[in-house]
């Protein structure tokens, strides 16, 4: 009994270890795919093929029965797998044949998709319109001719009409030279919105042969657009177009073009509440618009063109419009004095000229307008150091507006304060009103200047353009600094950039 239980424990050790010793590399499945058939003339033909497992031969079959198999035609091309191709020789001209590959392995014959050609008649010359291209009055051709059935071609072109199968007695466009390969055809002349029917012809010494037919329009010639997309600007946007073409003919005249848009999707020209923007200065290629829009609406807008032959619309593009954040100027608790919002620092030490893309040109006008009225308030001329603009609270904790004009008297310092009334109307728009009465400093600029009207109209200038508003504050993310831009609705272009300061209730805010 012992001795019975180890010959069977020796069985099973020797079947463990031969099991090991085999290859663990499970075999590839045999298969087999039918590549594309090329080069067909009126006696030959190629076939590609796929082989894969272990294949012992592989091939393609072919015959005018739709399920052509090894004991038909074939061609063998070895054995391996990978991708083969066979040559197929001794066809009958003018004839339909079925294809396929094939592998075995000695065991089995699988069999590829079956696929179709038909040799061409021999002496028959063969010729394709390769590529076509329409435009308001021509059509642009590529056409190759692919075989000469054995026969030079001595003439080649296309020919074309208002009917189906156009023939030579039609109208005619001949290549300039003879034989086989590409040639260019351009038509001319046509007119617009038609139906044009082109077929390419070969002629050898065997006849006259066509190729297949197609059926090309020739569009309206109206202009070519593209919608460029947008930019944020205060609680508006910059949407922007480029015009790519007026039409394409010569008698073109473009009419307008801009942006069309609207709450709505697909907005047209002539739609129901949709707003068109037109540019002034047609023909310049790219143009845009700043626009002052609501905030949390979603906009749809196109650019478009038109002429006398129609309006055309590039790609629609649409954006949402961020929500106001007003909760950045709540005064805080009773008795604090920081500002609100510190402006741009402005100094005869970083003046706007250094700092480019910083300052907008409405602050480096105001800059240079500001020191050149100074130099005028006394003989010995005050000169300008710096100024800023800011929102604080005053003693009454109201909200209000500072602009500071800080300037050197001699070897003195000194600054001129002039405040503002800051409100928020019901659109979220701040506001400046009620300039307070001109004290101290501010009271002495303002008096020198009195008997200078010109100049004085410069620091004038300021006030004009705070109490002009309505104006609103946006964050922009171009910078690490928590940066925010004063933006008069009217003129977005005359903004003041402004760093922030500090913060009073202020949410996280979505850069756009």
């Amino acid at each position: 009994m012992k001795r019975s239980v180890q010959i069977i424990i020796s069985a099973i050790l020797a079947g463990l270890l031969l099991w090991s010793c085999k290859d663990d590399k499970e075999a590839e499945p045999l298969g087999v795919e039918t590549g594309a058939v090329k080069n067909v003339s009126f006696a030959e033909a190629t076939c590609d093929g796929i082989a894969a497992g272990e294949v012992s031969t592989k091939g393609i079959c072919w015959s005018t029965n739709i399920n052509p198999t090894v004991s038909d035609s074939k061609v063998e091309a070895g054995g391996g797998e990978g991708k083969f191709t066979a040559s197929l020789t001794g066809l009958t001209e003018n004839t339909k044949y079925y294809v396929r590959a094939y592998v075995t392995d000695g065991k089995q014959t699988l069999y590829g998709e079956i696929k179709e050609f038909t040799t061409y008649k021999q002496g028959e010359a063969t010729i394709a319109i390769i590529t076509s291209q329409p435009y308001p009055d021509k059509i642009e051709l590529k056409v190759r001719a692919l075989t000469d059935g054995g026969n030079a071609i001595t003439e080649r072109g296309i020919c074309y009409a208002l009917t189906t199968e156009p023939t030579t007695a039609d109208n005619v466009i001949k290549s300039s030279s003879p034989g086989l390969g590409a040639f260019d055809v351009t038509i001319s002349g046509l007119a617009q919105e038609t139906d044009y029917y082109i077929r390419p012809y070969a002629i050898n010494s065997a006849g006259i042969f066509y190729g297949q037919e197609v059926v090309l329009t020739t569009p309206r010639p109206t202009p070519k657009v593209i919608t460029v997309g947008h930019d944020f600007l205060g609680y508006g946007s910059i949407m922007k177009g480029e015009l790519v073409s007026i039409g394409g003919l010569d008698d073109v005249v473009l009419e307008e073009s801009g942006i069309v848009y609207s709450e709505n999707p697909d907005p047209a020209i002539d739609g129901a509440s949709v707003i068109k923007l037109v540019r002034d200065s047609k023909l310049e290629a790219e143009y845009e618009f700043k626009v002052r829009l609501t905030p949390g609406v979603t906009y749809y807008y196109k650019a478009f063109a038109t002429n006398q032959y129609g309006t055309s619309y590039g790609e629609e593009k649409s954006f949402t419009v961020r929500e106001l954040f007003n909760e950045v100027i709540i005064p805080g608790a009773a008795g604090e004095t920081a500002p609100y919002f510190n402006g741009l620092n402005l100094t005869a030490t970083t003046p706007p000229s250094s700092q480019p893309g910083v300052a907008s040109d409405f602050q480096t006008a105001h800059w240079t307008a500001v020191n050149e009225a100074l130099l005028e308030t006394n003989a010995a001329g005050r000169t300008l150091e710096g100024f800023r603009f800011y929102f604080n609270k005053d003693t009454n904790q109201d909200l209000i507006a500072v602009f500071v004009i800080y300037y050197k008297s001699g070897t003195s310092n000194y600054q001129a304060q002039f405040n503002f009334k800051l409100s928020v109307n019901a659109n979220g728009e701040l506001e400046f009103s009620d300039l307070a009465a001109k004290t101290g400093n501010a009271a002495t600029i303002w008096n020198a200047l009195n008997s200078k009207p010109t100049e004085q109209v410069k620091i004038q200038a300021m006030f004009d353009y705070l109490t002009s508003g309505p104006f609103v504050l946006d964050y922009i993310s171009d910078t690490s600094d928590n940066t925010f831009i004063l933006y008069p609705a009217i003129n977005p272009d005359s903004y003041f950039r402004m760093g922030l300061l500090r913060v009073t209730g202020l949410t996280d805010v979505t850069p756009w």
